[in-house]
């Protein structure tokens, strides 16, 4: 009797136990913890304008190097079909792509998912940090969560966390500022359109156009190499299982699925004119064909020159994205046309190239105006403090953020930050190598400023010949009479 009561006691416990972990769970759910709510409010807009289209569209949804990557109007005037692209965040689970296509699919639409390599092989267990944004700004994923599902989530959430949004809730009084509504998030929107246009504004809803796209006019080189895909990929369960669901909802809309590639940098770990790169994406392929999934498009039509990307490996400038979306409009209009047959890696190299040769005066044209904007502001500083002071800022050498001829750092000249300046600029490509660089050279009386080794040098020679530094096309920039010779 007492092993009875025993056994009773330790159920009811653990039953209650369960109950109060519950309810602090839902309690805790909203509470104005760091996370990405830039993610949400896109969504808010980009859930508006997909249910403003009211006939046959074309969904772009995977993570952000479609919502960089892709050029929807470019998309839509090559296929003829609107375009809206739902993709935010690669570090969004694809059920939650599942989640956002549910909202936004109508009757017939073509869906199109560049996923990123990554979602291939992710297991079933969330991120911590899809976890946190989902107990944050996503509570209405949760919501159209499946009882077990929902379950599922609770149970592996992180209880310090839990505990964390519990306090955060109780200091806030259950009031989250950071959370804006649909309308604010579109009056905003259209206050910024209509005063400065679209342009970058950095990881906001604020960078949007009125396609969904963040097309980033900036032409920062983003410098690691990477190989993107493991030469062993294996499809997991978890991605089957929900690429399965959404191929059931497109096929339930009378709708067409293509999935495709995401757009790469060409790099040395990842050159897809190389048979070691092009060895991986075939084995990518065998391992979706064993489950009779198809994936479109020849990869080399994605994988593009660093000088076209910005600030990540999955991130195109506009430029890069102009070159992706045209290439992919084309394959895509082979594909619903009926002619489903890919490029062979020599074609789409080609045609690829055809293209970077299309833009690249425009990506080098882009530096300039960044260098002689940066290096203008940096010369009217330097005049106001020599205004005050009576010389200029001394250097060690050719000071720069990095630097091999002096001093490096953030502040590689002393003085002008911040009564002068709110920072010192670096160099457009970002690189971390010491002679791609903004340099300084001054002995108080005088000073040199250059961008030294720059791409574009022998094009500024023939536009700018006045910037040109005595060495030809070493640097170019500003100086004073008396430092024209160093």
């Amino acid at each position: 009797m007492k092993a009875k009561q025993f056994i009773l006691s330790g159920f009811f416990i653990v039953i209650l136990f369960l109950i109060v972990y519950m309810s602090i769970f839902f309690y805790q759910l909203g509470a104005p913890l760091k996370s990405e709510y830039w993610i949400q409010h896109s969504y808010q807009y980009k859930d508006y304008k997909a249910k403003s289209l009211d006939s046959k569209k074309i969904i772009i949804i995977s993570g952000s190097n479609s919502l960089f990557g892709i050029n929807s109007k470019t998309i839509q005037e090559k296929i003829g079909y609107p375009v809206i692209n739902l993709a935010v965040h690669a570090g969004l689970d694809i059920d939650f792509l599942y989640y956002k296509l549910q909202q936004n699919i109508s009757q017939g639409d073509i869906v199109v998912m560049p996923l990123e390599f990554g979602q291939y092989s992710r297991s079933e267990k969330f991120s911590k940090w899809f976890y946190n944004g989902m107990m944050t700004w996503g509570i209405d994923y949760l919501k159209s969560l499946s009882y077990k599902d929902f379950l599922k989530f609770i149970l592996n959430s992180e209880p310090s966390r839990i505990l964390e949004g519990s306090i955060k809730q109780f200091e806030s009084n259950s009031t989250n500022s950071k959370v804006l509504s649909e309308k604010e998030v579109i009056d905003s929107l259209n206050k910024l359109w209509e005063g400065d246009g679209v342009k970058w504004r950095g990881y906001s809803y604020k960078s949007l156009n009125k396609l969904g796209d963040i097309n980033a006019d900036k032409s920062v080189v983003y410098n690691e190499n990477l190989n993107y895909l493991s030469g062993s990929i294996q499809v997991s369960k978890h991605f089957l299982n929900i690429y399965n669901k959404i191929n059931s909802l497109v096929k339930d809309n009378n709708g067409t699925l293509f999935l495709t590639y995401p757009v790469t940098i060409k790099n040395t770990k990842f050159d897809l004119s190389k048979k070691e790169s092009q060895k991986r994406i075939k084995n990518l392929e065998l391992s979706l064909n064993k489950h009779n999934i198809d994936i479109y498009c020849n990869a080399a039509l994605f994988n593009l020159e660093r000088v076209y990307f910005f600030n990540t490996h999955y991130h195109p400038n506009k430029y890069g994205a102009l070159i992706r979306s045209e290439n992919l409009a084309e394959c895509l209009n082979d594909v619903i046309n009926g002619k489903n047959t890919k490029l062979s890696y020599d074609e789409a190299i080609i045609k690829v190239k055809k293209l970077e040769d299309k833009y690249i005066d425009l990506v080098k044209k882009s530096n300039f105006y960044i260098r002689l904007k940066d290096l203008k502001e940096i010369k009217k500083a330097l005049k106001l403090y020599y205004a005050k002071n009576g010389d200029y800022p001394k250097s060690k050498g050719f000071d720069g953020f990095y630097t091999k001829w002096g001093q490096s750092g953030e502040l590689w000249i002393t003085g002008l930050v911040p009564l002068y300046l709110k920072s010192l600029p670096r160099d457009p490509r970002k690189s971390e190598n010491k002679g791609e660089q903004y340099l300084y050279k001054s002995n108080g009386k005088d000073y040199k400023l250059i961008a030294h080794a720059p791409e574009d040098c022998k094009k500024v020679k023939k536009t700018n010949p006045n910037l040109i530094d005595k060495r030809d096309c070493w640097a170019y920039g500003f100086w004073t009479e008396g430092a024209k010779n160093w």
